[in-house]
């Protein structure tokens, strides 16, 4: 189970990053502005170690899943892809808006296109779980209890508006990143996902 806890020490590297830049660089607010804009900031070097960490992440976990859960296996490979193309193309939006006159480069799409691959396949990997018969009652209730939670705090940040942009995706990342631990200490102890 080497994989699983590499999985877990580079999901922690990740969040431990995006608390760090809270601290390096004040200027951006959590609230307000989105955590790939920590990659344009002072130590943006560092942010994009710590996207590059959570693609290592999906990556080993695709690795352990993909022999006995091929589904999942293949919705982690699809976050990691997601991943590196946030970690390797920088943001162009200024909370989370692309500024008047600044067009829309590929770059930008690609990374734009990335963030939205870990949500989507994120978010499948948990619905899945939680459908399936064959997982056991409490993990497939802790599934479900996350998306509602996660559909919930989008639906209300986003009634609330842009100006809690970046607390409402701080708060999907860090329910996806805990449904991740999850799953890997699962695996860990089981050596089995189901």
């Amino acid at each position: 189970m080497r994989l699983a806890t590499s999985a877990q020490m580079l999901l922690g590297g990740f969040v431990a990053v995006v608390a760090l830049q809270h601290a390096l660089v004040p200027e951006l607010a959590p609230q307000r502005n989105m955590v790939s804009e920590y990659a344009n900031a002072p130590f943006g070097w560092l942010m994009v170690c710590g996207f590059s960490a959570w693609a290592l992440s999906f990556a080993l976990t695709a690795a352990l899943l993909r022999r006995d859960d091929p589904v999942l296996g293949t919705l982690f490979a699809g976050m990691c892809v997601g991943a590196l193309l946030v970690a390797v193309f920088p943001t162009e939006t200024i909370a989370g808006v692309l500024p008047a006159g600044v067009p829309r480069t590929a770059e930008g799409r690609l990374h734009d296109a990335g963030s939205g691959l870990i949500t989507l396949a994120l978010l499948a990997a948990v619905l899945i779980v939680a459908a399936r018969p064959s997982t056991p009652a409490c993990w497939r209730a802790w599934s479900l209890g996350l998306a509602m939670l996660a559909v919930s705090v989008n639906v209300i940040l986003l009634a609330v508006g842009p100006s809690v942009g970046g607390l409402r995706q701080r708060a999907l990342i860090v329910i996806g990143c805990l449904w991740h631990a999850s799953l890997l200490r699962r695996a860990r102890a089981q050596k089995l996902v189901g």
